[in-house]
């Protein structure tokens, strides 16, 4: 039973080729790695004759990070043991960077240990020498390639790329300024249009309701004291004494003429 656990585990787990189990029995280095310039964007990491009790250790591993931002760290793939260089690419041009080797311990269950190096800085320069990558150099790993004239490109700042997107919202906020705008004065059109075909009806309403009263005013029979004045005349009329048409006198009655003749004897 016991030999049968053992093989289950043996075939699951992952196995440790070079794990030593001593106390202290890890392996270390000497010194940090070497740094080389390959090119403004590239470095060669080598820790040749730096390794101790390397029979001890699984695999090696080259880490990579610009000095200002450590979280943001590069791992490279499973080194095997007999590789001792390796290519860093990607980088900066004058920016720090800082290397490390790493020796990696598989315990199985127990876990792993990863011993690292001292620290290494470098920063890349055109004033820099420059080295060549080993013709050895395994391209299965991270494969070094360099495009023509990527050494003179220029890379793009943190403050280029501010100034991008800055300018990219400023542009976005004047088209919806003007937008808004656009929207606003076409609202006040339409809505000056209404109020003026508002007042146009309110006009023709009250045109066409003083029609009406002057119809109805003109429509009105005469009133009382109208008919009144014209009856008074008409009786007037009838009392005058008939006389001729022409001259329009009237008689004066007998009583009348006689005192005025006394009157004239008296005198």
């Amino acid at each position: 039973m016991l030999d049968i656990l053992v093989t289950l585990l043996a075939t699951t787990l992952h196995p440790a080729q070079a794990y030593c189990a001593g106390i202290g029995a890890n392996p270390g280095f000497k010194d940090s790695p070497l740094v080389q310039q390959v090119t403004l964007t590239s470095v060669k990491v080598t820790w040749a004759g730096l390794v101790t009790r390397a029979e001890c250790a699984d695999q090696f591993i080259v880490k990579s990070w610009n000095k200002r931002n450590p979280n943001d760290y590069k791992m490279s793939d499973l080194l095997p043991l007999n590789q001792f260089t390796y290519i860093v690419t990607d980088l900066v041009p004058n920016q720090d960077y800082v290397f490390q080797a790493v020796a990696r311990e598989d315990k199985g269950i127990l876990g792993k240990d990863w011993n690292k190096s001292p620290k290494a800085y470098f920063r890349t320069s055109k004033n820099n020498p420059t080295v060549l990558p080993d013709a050895g150099y395994s391209s299965d790993t991270t494969p070094l390639y360099q495009q023509p004239g990527a050494a003179n490109q220029k890379p793009v700042s943190v403050f280029m790329l501010a100034g991008i997107v800055i300018g990219s919202l400023l542009v976005l906020l004047i088209v919806i300024g003007g937008v808004w705008n656009l929207m606003k004065m076409s609202k006040k059109k339409s809505s000056d249009t209404q109020s003026d075909s508002d007042s146009e009806t309110d006009s023709m309403d009250l045109d066409l309701q003083n029609t009406d009263l002057e119809s109805r005013i003109g429509s009105r029979p005469p009133s009382r004291s109208a008919s009144r004045v014209s009856r008074a005349r008409s009786s007037r009329s009838r009392r005058r004494s008939p006389l001729s048409v022409r001259t329009g006198r009237t008689l004066s009655p007998p009583s009348s003429v006689q005192c005025s003749s006394q009157d004239i004897d008296r005198v």
